[in-house]
């Protein structure tokens, strides 16, 4: 959906067997890439419970990854990712932990994406 064409390898992608498990590899090309070609493919993927704090919250593609040396690496591109929808940044606050004493309790979230009224 969206693309012109499937990725002119001779598989699926292989499955990701490296912690944290999100790299897809396409290694077995079966043809070229005509340019102007919108390409595409379809896998299963893990959503994360939370966007990554240790990397980038993107896709990114990469041709010649395993190469040493720059000339090697052909092409990269990437695009953002969008963020897990979920409440983040949870806070509970209070005006006094003082005993038998009227407190103001606040609870905060921050939303990822929007919620309807009564939602």
């Amino acid at each position: 959906q969206g693309a012109d064409a499937d990725l002119p390898i001779s598989g699926v992608p292989y499955k990701p067997t490296a912690e944290p498990k999100n790299v897809l590899e396409a290694r077995d090309m079966r043809a070229p890439w005509t340019p102007g070609v919108i390409y595409g493919f379809a896998a299963r993927i893990r959503v994360p419970m939370v966007a990554p704090t240790g990397s980038a919250n993107q896709f990114s593609i990469e041709f010649g990854f395993d190469e040493e040396l720059n000339e090697g690496r052909l092409e990269a591109g990437v695009v953002s990712a969008p963020m897990v929808r979920k409440l983040v940044n949870g806070l509970v606050g209070y005006s006094t932990s003082i005993a038998n004493m009227p407190t103001q309790i606040t609870f905060n979230v921050r939303t990822i994406s929007n919620i309807p009224a009564a939602g």
